[in-house]
């Protein structure tokens, strides 16, 4: 099964994104798609809300003050910077995607 995510969080047939790309794009929806369905937008802060959750139980302190930039759109590399290391913290692909699972979220956006 881990095999299966060496190309990333699987987000569409035949496409991949990375942790921190997930993050990003999940910051997006929660903070500027101005035309996304509430429940997309609910899905995505589920995935934040569980991200950052884990994030700190693994020792990345910059949870507020990535959201606080992500909610600002900060163009600057230090909110990506942040989205790695949060990301990073819990480790890699597969431990994303099981982290976000049990939020009830899983990679390719089923429930």
């Amino acid at each position: 099964m881990k095999e299966n995510y060496k190309l990333g969080i699987p987000i569409a047939e035949g496409k991949y994104a990375s942790p921190t790309e997930c993050v990003l794009m999940c910051g997006f929806l929660v903070f500027h798609a101005k035309n996304v369905d509430d429940d997309v937008r609910q899905f995505a802060r589920r995935v934040l809300d569980i991200v950052f959750t884990a994030a700190a139980q693994n020792g990345f302190r910059r949870a507020d003050l990535l959201e606080t930039l992500m909610a600002k759109a900060d163009p600057s590399p230090r909110v990506g910077k942040l989205a790695g290391q949060a990301t990073a913290s819990i480790g890699d692909n597969f431990a994303f995607a099981r982290v976000v699972a049990h939020a009830g979220v899983i990679a390719g956006g089923k429930q």
